[in-house]
């Protein structure tokens, strides 16, 4: 099963900050209070994700792996194991595939992932629900992506189809 599946399978839940991460392991779990936003108080009462936690759980699912092992989006984005590459509103989606995973905003705030034909599957914020957005509206100078790789499943050879 592929992630963009198993992430569109989850439209409709609620957004929990710090959800997606229980023990270390990615799957929904228990929101958390962002001292920064108001809007965070109830996210302890939801079982679910935040933004990265989301795309986590899609890729662990799909792949068998946690190849998206980091709390944040800023942590992820931060971590020299992870390959990443910058593209411009020049470029458009033209570089894209489904299931890659788009980072966006000033200081690297968001990610989602990235469905085709400009959209995209994220976990927006406090008070609002996993949900396909159109990805052009986020796509800014600082726009990123990161396509996955994974081995094949056997144990073998890693499969990865490229870096943009």
């Amino acid at each position: 099963m592929d992630a963009v599946v198993i992430a569109c399978r989850c439209v409709g839940w609620s957004y929990a900050w710090g959800g997606g991460h229980a023990q270390g392991l990615p799957g929904p779990s228990q929101g958390m209070i962002d001292p920064a936003d108001p809007r965070s108080y109830g996210d302890p009462d939801l079982c679910s994700f935040d933004c990265i936690g989301l795309v986590r759980w899609a890729w662990y699912k799909a792949t068998r792996q946690d190849i998206v092992s980091e709390r944040t989006t800023q942590s992820t984005w931060q971590n020299p194991g992870y390959a990443h590459t910058k593209f411009t509103n020049e470029q458009g989606e033209a570089p894209l595939l489904p299931g890659d995973i788009l980072y966006f905003g000033t200081g690297i705030m968001h990610v989602g992932l990235y469905l085709g034909d400009g959209t995209v599957v994220e976990a927006p914020n406090s008070g609002d629900v996993v949900r396909v957005a159109d990805a052009t509206t986020q796509w800014n100078d600082n726009g990123l992506v990161m396509r996955a790789c994974s081995t094949n499943g056997k144990g073998g050879t890693i499969a990865c189809t490229g870096w943009y």
